[in-house]
């Protein structure tokens, strides 16, 4: 406005050139008042790119999983500016754009290569390569004989370059965040890792001497942040693993596939009245269910972009709050539905329980181990002590088989053919456990068939104690029995 006014009172002072030195005056005093003719747009006035966060623990990647990585490097960003506008007397615009140069670490192992790149939720590079903005990629997969990155070693120099070697990386230059409102987006990373995932893998690179015969069907790609201890325990959820040493090597192996079954022999009866299955030598019961089964499974979907998906036991949902299995894992959603369906099918068949008394301790038989009986249906897992042991295939349990302490304890079954009197719970006076001539009369050798035969007790010891139990026992086996008479106690 100052500009017209003075180019006015100019002119009809001293004509044109009167007019030219009033428009310049006013034009000061518009630029004093208005501002500038030239605008700007889109200026930042912090370089600093986004923070990366100290102590921040690198995955170990196996097939292919999506991860969003950590900014170990990073220049200021690189500010460019166009000009536009200006012609004709129109007003000219300074718009102003920016680039990054920076490194994100992707995986603490080597891997193959990068698929898909997504920026705030949307493609940043195609499956085929192809950057969807200006900038240059490059990919280090992490192999043991890296060069370091041409960027960063122009920019650092050579003495504090890193090979970063055994680390894979990607390094972008030139990154145009025009779309990005001028800032570094979100990324995160379709990581391509030899192969499918296999305990194996995750295993046998941290532990010298293991041997893991564990195959998983189905799992596309995982992800191991943290302990081994609790990555173990997260995948045995799901998939039951179990571990036992042969000689120097640990072994690691699938508790619901059954490699070699053994045959359990006839159960031993006990002649304790206070025994468990005194009369058949085993019991069988069934534990109480879980407080807050595993009734959903949360894992990435391949399908959906590795975006998060959920799938839920089929069936009547069991008493308690249901807990949901985290699986930091790729699998088809088919996959992750048969997962659940064996997990929640393979809890309640874990429920039950068998106590089995065996008079001979075969040593091939072991906790772990996969086992049959005589008259009952099914495969069973021998477990540890009175713990929870999840059977194998459709109906395996736990069979709890009892410690030995010193000795083999001799359980005499009684022949078929056995008078009824021989079952007849023995005097009080005979169940004393104390007993010195009791305790000789039912231990023997490994490998002998029969009991020793009963010798005298020992001075001060009740007579009274090899009497009617003892003498049962012999004639069920067809010898004579001892020569010392019961007692009239007995």
């Amino acid at each position: 406005m100052a500009t017209l006014v003075f180019s006015s009172i100019g002119t009809a002072l001293a004509g044109p050139v009167g007019g030219a030195i009033g428009a310049l005056m006013g034009r000061q005093i518009d630029g004093a008042v208005f501002g500038s003719g030239q605008r700007s747009s889109g200026r930042l006035a912090d370089l600093t790119p986004t923070d990366s966060t100290y102590g921040q623990v690198l995955p170990r990647h196996f097939g292919r999983m999506r991860t969003g990585g950590s900014i170990i490097w990073a220049t200021d960003l690189i500010e460019h500016s166009t000009i536009e506008g200006g012609t004709k007397g129109a007003t000219a615009l300074a718009v102003y754009t920016y680039s990054a140069n920076f490194a994100v670490a992707l995986a603490s192992r080597p891997i193959s290569g990068i698929g898909r790149i997504w920026a705030d939720g949307n493609l940043l590079r195609g499956a085929e390569g192809d950057l969807k903005v200006a900038g240059t990629l490059r990919i280090h997969t992490g192999e043991g004989d890296q060069a370091p990155d041409p960027l960063i070693l122009a920019n650092e120099g050579e003495a504090m370059t890193p090979a970063h070697r055994d680390l894979a990386y990607v390094v972008f230059e030139n990154l145009n965040l025009a779309e990005y409102y001028n800032r570094i987006p979100t990324l995160t990373f379709e990581v391509l890792a030899s192969g499918d995932f296999t305990p194996a893998d995750l295993i046998g690179e941290l532990l010298d001497n293991a041997e893991v015969t564990a195959p998983i069907a189905g799992i596309e790609g995982f992800s191991h942040t943290g302990t081994l201890a609790d990555t173990l325990a997260t995948i045995d959820q799901v998939v039951p693993l179990a571990s036992h040493v042969e000689g120097e090597t640990l072994v690691f192996e699938r508790r619901d596939l059954a490699t070699t079954v053994s045959p359990l022999g006839e159960a031993t009866a006990s002649a304790e009245d206070d025994a468990f299955g005194a009369s058949s030598g085993w019991t069988r019961s069934r534990a109480a269910p879980p407080a807050q089964p595993s009734a959903a499974l949360r894992y990435y979907d391949p399908d959906r972009d590795y975006l998060p998906g959920l799938q839920r036991a089929a069936g009547r949902p069991a008493p308690g709050q249901p807990a949901t299995i985290e699986l930091p894992a790729a699998l088809s959603a088919n996959t992750a539905r048969a997962l659940i369906e064996t997990t929640a099918r393979r809890i309640d068949w874990s429920r039950d329980r068998i106590a089995w008394r065996t008079r001979e301790l075969d040593p091939a038989i072991r906790p772990g181990s996969f086992v049959t009986m005589p008259d009952i249906a099914g495969i069973w897992r021998v477990g540890y002590g009175s713990g929870a042991m999840q059977g194998s295939n459709s109906r395996s349990n736990a069979v709890r088989r009892p410690v030995p302490t010193a000795l083999p304890r001799w359980r005499p079954r009684l022949a078929a053919q056995a008078k009824p009197q021989m079952r007849q719970p023995l005097p009080r006076c005979c169940r004393r456990s104390s007993c010195p001539t009791m305790a000789r009369a039912t231990h023997f050798p490994a490998g002998a068939s029969l009991p020793p035969r009963p010798v005298a007790p020992p001075a001060g010891a009740a007579r009274h104690c090899i009497s009617s139990k003892t003498t049962a026992i012999w004639q069920a086996q067809g010898r004579p029995a001892a020569p010392v008479q019961p007692s009239a106690k007995c």
